[in-house]
């Protein structure tokens, strides 16, 4: 019994014909799911395959490819902006997902690691099993070696079977073809179920990154830097808070730890999906500023641009009168500070959400505190995995791309943040 297994072996296509194949390789991987929902992963697949398939392979390289299909600076630096090793990795790591995922296929495109020159890759496997089923088989019954010339026999073994020899050679050959099939059959079936049940898996487990991957991609993948914009205050004798927020005439607002704490995580988080921001002080921002690119606004009450452009939403700040989260559909709901407790032992709240902004048609992601703590533990819940998670499966299936917007209560022991609880969820 022959049994056929799967050989790839690296293929270099020559003829134009060959490199027709792997084109259309690449736009069957394109359009599946694990590309076709991002920018950054198929502009840079796309660029290496057609670069290698015409011999160009001088032009794949870091900073090119950081230049021409990026957009940086000629002069960026490669050592702190990681964009390209980042989308490479994800790159290849999609790749793999996308031929676990796939029928059979003759052909595949893979991204070596360390290398950003991609292999093509050919099954040899069908055409080895057409080499073997097209050798001239042997009679069982006749040496393989030239019989010499001899005269003519009547009856010799060597040459014919008799007929109930024949008859029985026949028998047994149907019966082990009968019993090969069965068994072909059966591992046909075997492979299916488990096809399925696979796929079934993946289908309720999605590959592609953790929860908060999916919350902060959209950012990422866009082609145009997140703009992070920071709300900032100047100290206050009269405020319950001791600060009060900075407005458009003063020219250097300060910002709390807890605030500096929040920026350096989101920052942290979209270098690791291999992208940057741009940050302006919120009191310096002008609408103009907003536009043509996603948004980030750190800082409820000191934030200006947080009030603005959550005034509409679902869940909202309250006027600066009476601080507090109020839920539009139920004004009776309010989430607010105790002010019979001192600022630095009072619980504190915070709107987090995602959202895409009618005023300028643009992503927001949303990191509010009422207070500075809220505005940290805010940034906490939206690059903690296991939190993510929990918000992700009250949000449900469109998670990556629905709006939402989430209530977090956050303990405040002796002016430090302790964890979030996520309290309301809102999505539309």
């Amino acid at each position: 019994m022959v049994t056929t297994q799967r050989h790839w072996t690296t293929w270099k296509p020559i003829t134009e014909e060959d490199r027709a194949i792997v084109m259309a390789e690449l736009q069957a991987v394109l359009a599946h799911p694990q590309f076709a929902n991002s920018k950054r992963y198929p502009s840079l697949l796309r660029y290496l395959v057609e670069h290698t398939l015409a011999g160009d392979v001088d032009h794949i390289k870091e900073r090119t490819l950081g230049v021409e299909v990026f957009g940086r600076p000629a002069t960026y630096d490669t050592t702190n902006d990681t964009v390209v090793r980042f989308t490479a990795s994800e790159v290849r790591r999609r790749l793999n997902t996308f031929y676990l995922q796939s029928e059979e296929r003759p052909i595949q495109i893979a991204l070596p690691v360390g290398s950003y020159v991609p292999e093509f890759l050919r099954d040899m496997s069908a055409e080895e099993e057409h080499a073997v089923q097209h050798v001239p088989a042997l009679h069982p019954a006749i040496d393989s070696k030239p019989a010499a010339p001899t005269a003519p026999q009547e009856s010799s073994p060597l040459v014919q079977l008799e007929p109930e020899q024949s008859a029985a050679y026949e028998t047994t050959a149907a019966h082990r073809i009968s019993r090969l099939s069965s068994i072909l059959i059966t591992v046909a079936v075997a492979l299916a179920v488990c096809g399925s049940a696979a796929f079934a898996w993946y289908r309720m487990h999605p590959i592609g990154g953790s929860a908060v991957d999916r919350f902060w991609q959209p950012f990422a993948r866009d082609s145009q830097k997140p703009l992070l914009i920071v709300g900032g205050n100047i100290f206050s004798d009269n405020l319950y808070s001791g600060t009060e927020t900075a407005t458009s005439d003063v020219d250097y607002p300060f910002v709390s730890i807890q605030i500096a704490s929040a920026m350096t995580r989101v920052s942290s988080q979209l270098q690791r999906e291999g992208s940057s921001v741009d940050v302006k002080a919120a009191n310096g921002t002008t609408l103009n500023d907003l536009r043509d690119r996603p948004l980030i606004l750190i800082g409820g009450y000191n934030n200006q641009w947080t009030k603005r452009l959550t005034s509409a939403l679902p869940l909202r700040l309250t006027p600066a009168a009476a601080p507090a989260i109020q839920d539009s559909a139920r004004q009776a709901q309010v989430w607010q500070r105790d002010r019979n407790q001192p600022y630095n032992s009072s619980d504190d709240y915070a709107l987090i959400g995602r959202y895409r902004d009618t005023t300028t048609g643009n992503m927001v992601a949303l990191i509010a505190g009422i207070g500075r703590n809220g505005s940290e533990a805010a940034a906490q819940f939206l690059t903690d995995e296991r939190r993510m998670g929990d918000l992700e499966r009250q949000v449900g299936k469109s998670f990556d791309r629905a709006n939402f917007e989430a209530v977090l209560r956050v303990q405040v022991i002796q002016g430090k943040t302790g964890a979030p609880t996520l309290i309301s969820v809102r999505s539309w």
